[in-house]
């Protein structure tokens, strides 16, 4: 069994899916210097990791938080993003045009569609 070092954009266990880099190594100390690796590298870049974990055969047995990261406006703008297509799935244009900021005082006709 192989042990995988990753590093986030965010937590992994929000399921944002945005996991930057990874690796697999055959012993957790082989991990580990991927995963410092990956991180000397992620820390170089405009804005910094901020979640780092390994995962092995017994679950996840390493994981931290970056103290130095600064969520960008990318980041804002991506996740508002999201937040917006999944109101809009839930709820149609309204929700989506309120979760984005939008004007949401048009009318609606009676099939709730605005002309």
């Amino acid at each position: 069994m192989t042990y995988s070092a990753e590093v986030w954009g965010s937590h992994k266990d929000l399921g944002n899916d945005d996991c930057w880099m990874g690796g697999d190594a055959e012993t957790l100390e082989e991990a580990k210097a991927i995963l410092e690796d990956i991180k000397a590298k992620n820390s170089k870049r405009d804005h910094n990791w901020f979640y780092a974990c390994i995962e092995g055969p017994e679950g996840r047995v390493h994981e931290e938080t970056n103290p130095n990261y600064v969520a960008s406006k990318d980041d804002y703008d991506a996740d508002r993003s999201e937040f917006a297509m999944m109101q809009g799935m839930a709820h149609g244009t309204r929700g989506y045009n309120e979760a984005m900021g939008y004007d949401t005082d048009e009318p609606e006709d009676d099939r709730g569609f605005r002309p």
